[in-house]
């Protein structure tokens, strides 16, 4: 069983909050941590939900609590030691994945789920907490991907559907601790995986293909490492 299956949302969290000095020390002065140790409050987060029109989902109101994401616009053409942002409350955003992703023949009811992007990848895409996904567990963690194949249009969506989405987790917490156990790099793209560390390797590529069982690369590179 990998070592984020089952883990909580406060552990997942105070482990990347003793991790962040650490982080913030390797960088060079030229570069900026992935995330920040101030704290946002309480008001600020229902202040931005009331400007959303709806409440940000619980699991994220409890990272903007601890960690405070860094700003889209700061982080654009610089390098740190992850490929992934943390997003700050003010950038994080509900979206409808019609327009984000420009699918017509997605499946209704994912244009109908909730979807909270709370983190971004270093190339742009987008990563959501979903509340109440089709077929999947409430809470679930996703990537919009562009330039993903379509490798499971029986999941969610209709055959031979141009289908962008990438299932990382089964809830927040179990993805910030595989998001650390991995390096603080996501390791769902075929190119990034093959760099992961050799330690977790294998859980996460067992992890990627029962999330997304008809994923072809990660079976690819799995039997690689038999």
């Amino acid at each position: 069983m990998a070592v984020w299956h089952g883990v909580n949302l406060e552990s997942a969290i105070e482990s990347l909050v003793k991790d962040a000095p650490l982080i913030a020390a390797a960088c060079d002065d030229d570069q900026l941590p992935p995330f920040k140790s101030e704290k946002n409050t309480e008001q600020v987060i229902e202040d931005h939900g009331i400007r959303l029109g709806r409440p940000i989902p619980s699991p994220v109101r409890e990272v903007f609590l601890k960690l405070t994401g860094l700003s889209s616009g700061e982080i654009r053409g610089t390098h740190t030691l992850t490929s992934i942002f943390l997003k700050s409350v003010s950038d994080s955003d509900w979206v409808d994945p019609y327009n984000e992703s420009g699918v017509e023949s997605l499946d209704p009811a994912w244009i109908r789920d909730d979807y909270y992007i709370f983190a971004q990848t270093r190339y742009g895409d987008n990563i959501a907490h979903c509340t109440c996904p089709p077929n999947l567990r409430p809470g679930s963690i996703i990537l919009f991907d562009s330039e993903c194949s379509n490798e499971l249009p029986n999941l969610y969506s209709t055959e031979d559907c141009w289908t962008p989405i990438v299932i990382l987790a089964d809830s927040l917490a179990e993805w910030l601790a595989r998001w650390k156990a991995c390096g603080y790099e996501e390791l769902a793209f075929p190119g990034i995986a093959k760099e992961g560390p050799p330690a977790v390797l294998r859980d996460f590529l067992e992890d990627h293909i029962r999330l997304n069982p008809a994923v072809v690369w990660a079976k690819e590179q799995l039997a690689e490492l038999d």
